[in-house]
């Protein structure tokens, strides 16, 4: 039987992955790192500033380190980027045996208005339909690598304790 040491929370902006995941730490009494937030304090730079001075390639590299600086740590609930899990580099990370993921799945319609005017997403910036084209390409990745949970219509900490009972439940043979 394998112990759980991290859960990852991944799914598109705005599915509520910083929210519930300082949620769900609370809850399990674990460290939370919410990677975008990582980035920030190293890079000195919000990912705004990130992807306009330097571009998501740049950016998406950080994120593959800031998620490799977090090797051999354990107790973490961790909100990664809705990108990280497309690049191959990261795949480790989501199919470790020790960690747990997590898909918080979401309705474009309601992804979009959490995420608000799109001033701290650069991604939103791309118009409409290349955001639905990017949902839409990211949401087989993330049913893939994580266990999905739906958040529509849920508070934040009703999603991390839903997570909670999960982790709690024996593993299905």
């Amino acid at each position: 039987m394998t112990v759980i040491a991290r859960v990852a929370l991944i799914g598109f902006m705005g599915s509520g992955k910083s929210t519930v995941g300082a949620h769900l730490a609370r809850r399990l009494a674990w460290e939370f790192v919410d990677v975008d937030a990582e980035i920030e304090a190293v890079a000195g730079a919000t990912i705004a500033d990130l992807f306009a001075a330097r571009g998501e390639e740049h950016f998406r590299s950080l994120e593959s380190a800031a998620l490799r600086a977090l090797t051999g740590r354990t107790r973490l609930v961790v909100a990664v980027g809705g990108g990280a899990p497309l690049r191959a580099e990261n795949r480790w990370f989501f199919t470790a045996p020790a960690t747990a993921v997590f898909h918080l799945h979401v309705p474009l319609e309601r992804a979009l208005a959490r995420a608000g005017g799109g001033g701290s997403r650069p991604l939103l910036a791309r118009g409409a339909d290349e955001v639905r084209r990017m949902y839409e390409e990211r949401l087989p990745r993330y049913r893939e690598l994580g266990i999905e949970i739906a958040t529509d219509g849920k508070t934040a900490d009703e999603v991390a304790a839903e997570i909670q009972e999960r982790l709690a439940a024996p593993p299905r043979a």
